[in-house]
């Protein structure tokens, strides 16, 4: 407490202490002038008490003290406050210091040291400091206030602007936002009236496409029919030009030169309106033209050539009834070497066969017969001679073709086009027995055909359909072999096929029965006769017989390619249309009927003639049965009893063996199966 009292005391401001500043001046005058001699405190609150009695010691003891280290004023201030805080005197805090009265007289007052002096003067001045401290603090938080208050205003000023800005900005925005809403909607009204006028516009542009459509359909399709009418009297000009033999063409060379012209300037025509794609009314009647001046030269020349023709007719005749007697003559004299044979077989007569109606009748009452019908029927003889005839003429006409060595590739291709869809054809699925036919009757059709990478057009040689069209007639009838090699019942596929291009392409069915024929003549049926000067090679190729380096097939294998070529015919007659097609049918059951009939009136021929109707009656039974039925069971109990009897004398083999079994059978049972592999209607 002491301390403290102490430390206020000195805490005090120097001028509360000091009121008088001439009594302060005089105090520390004389205090500097005693500082000297007086080494303690001698005045003040700190100053020690002396009495009376110590006067005398204190001079002494300052007279002690002269030769002792001086003690610095600082050690002193613990006692002038021990003596401060002993003391009874008045507190001199007050703003006028109080005079104490003493019983005695005062005592003398210490020393001031010049410590004292600096300390009192550094205490003044850090309390100097410290006002101005307090007082600059006091000036900055009134700064910091008024420019916190500052920032505040203007915070809130900014806060407000931004406000007011903010209000304005969506004010703004919601004009613009109006104005751009009005300028969608504008826009939209604007795009919806050029939307109606594009409309407008674009359905006026497609009345006038159609209507120009319609007239450019009108002119195509009169155009196309043009064409068509040309490439029509183009093949019928080349047709008849074509069946002219050599020194009648160069007659007619003329003709030919105008065709060609003809020709090339339709084809200009085409390729014109091909580059061009404008098909006008100007380039149809110009191809119309060419048209009509063709169907005329052509006219011209067929009316010309008729007049020879029936010139060279009126001699032919004369030669071909001179030729006919001739070959009566012949066959006399193979009538006077097979009479003792045939007089045993000639008394017999089929009752039977009476019932027979519409159809020529089987087994006739053997008579003696003369001439060429111990051979083959007149009816059968005319049909085999106009076959053969077209057959002799066409393979004449495609001579040039054939033999000609700049047409190798060619000729090389078209047989490429032809045999490999016809190695081909199976019953594998509809699809692909459609594929086989769609490449032949592409080919025939004279359109491009792929073959390997090259495309093949009959059209590249004027004899190109007619060369094709042979070559795939002989190629069906050499697929016998297959027939007989193949675990698959193959004639019936073949079959399909041949009768779909027969429908569509009826010289392909002729050319096939003219191959036909050759390999096998009895299916005329006609049992060619060996005539006088015929050599036996040249006998048995007419018969069928194949010969390699002058040596004949062996018959085994004659008769069992003649198996296949029976059932190829026969299943001819038993298979029916495609689908969709209404066509009649160009080949069937009745010529197989009339077939066996006519085989029946001929005097039998060893194994071939059993091979042969055993081997139709497998593949054919079945529908002569359900067509024909009562008949066919009454021609069938004549063959078991008339036809036997004539077979016996000359056959003894197994074909006929195995023909007896099957009649015999058919008569007990009544029923004949269906063929195994017959295609089902409509299976493609």
């Amino acid at each position: 407490m002491e301390t403290s009292k102490s430390n206020n005391f000195f805490d005090q401001d120097l001028e509360e202490l000091i009121p008088f500043t001439s009594l302060r001046i005089s105090a520390l005058t004389s205090a500097a002038r005693i500082s000297k001699d007086v080494k303690n405190i001698t005045i003040g609150p700190n100053a020690p008490q002396f009495s009376d009695e110590n006067l005398n010691s204190s001079s002494n003891h300052d007279e002690t003290t002269k030769n002792e280290p001086q003690t610095p004023v600082r050690d002193n201030k613990e006692n002038i406050n021990n003596n401060h805080s002993s003391s009874k005197k008045k507190n001199l805090y007050s703003a006028t210091p109080e005079i104490d009265v003493y019983d005695s007289d005062p005592p003398s007052p210490k020393p001031i040291s010049i410590d004292d002096i600096k300390y009192v003067s550094q205490k003044y001045q850090k309390t100097l400091n410290e006002r101005e401290i307090k007082t600059q603090v006091k000036k900055e938080l009134a700064e910091r206030a008024a420019r916190l208050q500052e920032i505040d205003k203007e915070r809130e000023k900014k806060f407000m602007e931004a406000k007011k800005t903010a209000e304005k900005n969506l004010v703004e925005r919601m004009i613009e936002s109006e104005k751009f809403i009005l300028q969608a909607v504008a826009d939209v009204e604007r795009l919806e009236r050029e939307f109606e006028a594009e409309q407008r516009q674009k359905l006026e542009e497609m009345k006038r496409r159609e209507l120009d459509l319609k007239e450019r359909s009108k002119i195509l399709t009169k155009f196309r029919s043009v064409h068509a009418l040309f490439k029509q009297g183009i093949e019928r000009f080349m047709k008849s030009y074509t069946e002219m033999d050599k020194d009648m063409q160069q007659a007619f060379a003329e003709f030919k030169t105008a065709a060609f012209q003809l020709n090339r300037a339709f084809e200009n025509v085409v390729q014109a309106i091909s580059g061009q794609g404008n098909f006008d009314q100007e380039s149809v009647d110009k191809a119309e033209k060419y048209q009509k001046d063709l169907d005329s030269l052509t006219n011209d020349m067929i009316s010309k050539f008729n007049e020879i023709k029936v010139a060279e007719q009126t001699a032919r005749e004369a030669e071909e009834t001179k030729r006919k007697q001739e070959q009566q003559q012949i066959l006399q004299l193979q009538q006077q070497q097979q009479a003792k044979e045939q007089a045993a077989v000639q008394a017999a007569t089929i009752s039977e066969a009476k019932d027979v109606v519409d159809q020529p009748k089987p087994l006739q009452p053997a008579i003696q017969k003369t001439g060429m019908s111990q051979f083959v029927s007149e009816q059968s003889y005319q049909r085999y001679e106009a076959i053969m005839g077209v057959y002799r003429k066409s393979s004449e006409e495609v001579k040039k073709l054939s033999e000609d060595p700049n047409t190798k590739l060619f000729r090389m291709n078209c047989q490429k086009a032809v045999n490999t869809p016809i190695n081909a054809i199976s019953a594998n699925s509809p699809e692909f027995l459609l594929d086989k036919y769609r490449k032949l009757e592409a080919l025939l059709m004279e359109e491009n055909v792929t073959v390997g990478n090259q495309q093949v057009s009959v059209k590249a040689h004027p004899l190109g359909k007619l060369y094709v069209t042979l070559l795939l007639s002989r190629k069906f009838v050499n697929q016998a072999d297959t027939i007989m090699t193949s675990a698959a019942k193959a004639e019936f596929p073949l079959a399909a096929v041949v009768v779909a291009l027969w429908t569509k392409f009826p010289e392909v069915g002729q050319f096939f029965l003219a191959y036909l024929y050759k390999d096998c003549p009895f299916f005329v049926p006609y049992f060619l006769p060996q005539v006088q000067g015929q050599s036996d090679e040249d006998y048995m190729k007419s018969l069928g017989y194949r010969y390699t380096n002058g040596v004949v097939e062996k018959h085994d294998l004659y008769l069992k390619r003649m198996v296949g070529i029976a059932r190829l015919y026969a299943a001819i007659w038993v298979t029916s249309h495609r689908r969709g097609e209404t066509k009649p049918h160009p080949h069937d059951l009745s010529n197989g009927w009339r077939w066996l009939a006519e085989i029946l009136n001929l005097d039998p021929l060893p194994e071939i003639c059993s091979t042969l109707i055993f081997e139709v009656l497998q593949v054919a039974g079945n529908a002569f049965l359900q067509v024909y039925g009562n008949q066919f069971i009454k021609l069938l109990t004549a063959i078991q009893t008339q036809y036997f009897p004539k077979l016996n004398l000359v056959d003894k083999g197994g074909p006929k063996a195995r023909l007896e079994d099957f009649v015999t059978k058919v008569l007990t049972e009544r029923k004949i199966d269906a063929p195994e592999g017959m295609l089902p209607p409509n299976f493609w």
